[in-house]
């Protein structure tokens, strides 16, 4: 399973763009930490996290209304 960086299109519903991908969490939390940094000081919810074992299944999780599936917390 890999860790999914999606950006969180504002004023655009449901729309998601993968940013990028990552094997680790901690390399995922830092990317998706220097986007939010970057591109969205005051909406940290623009970037998200998800681990999933594909693009596909990361996408539908994002799009739950359940908010417990947007970020899977994995580390070994």
């Amino acid at each position: 399973m890999k860790y999914f960086v999606f950006k969180i299109l504002p004023n655009v519903i449901n729309k998601l763009e993968l940013i990028k991908t990552f094997e680790s969490f901690k390399d995922a939390k830092n990317f998706a930490k220097e986007m939010r940094i970057q591109n969205s000081p005051d909406n940290p919810d623009m970037f998200k996290i998800v681990f999933a074992e594909n693009e596909l299944e990361a996408e539908l999780m994002l799009s739950e209304k359940s908010k417990s599936y947007i970020i899977k917390f994995h580390e070994k």
